[in-house]
């Protein structure tokens, strides 16, 4: 089973027409002890299984994806891995 998905976390980007490509802003105040991250990732522990792999898909390097990249990547390699079971 493959699931592909937008971040789950809050984020936004101001719509410009100035800026085709508006800079993205990550909202840790509408979450930010990561409670909706964590149910997102809970209720599809319940319905595939544990065995859930996460991929991040972002560009690293391209400046805009940097910060949902390093969102990600904390929250699955801080949180979400330190709240599994053995």
């Amino acid at each position: 089973m493959q699931l592909r998905a937008s971040f789950p976390f809050f984020w936004s980007q101001t719509p410009s027409s100035l800026t085709p490509k508006p800079d993205i802003i990550i909202d840790k105040s509408k979450d930010p002890r990561c409670l909706c991250t964590m149910k997102h990732f809970a209720r599809l522990f319940e319905k595939y299984s544990r065995n859930i792999i996460c991929l991040n898909l972002t560009k690293k390097n391209n400046h805009r994806e940097r910060p949902l990249s390093e969102e990600y990547d904390y929250f699955v390699h801080r949180l979400l891995n330190k709240a599994m079971p053995p």
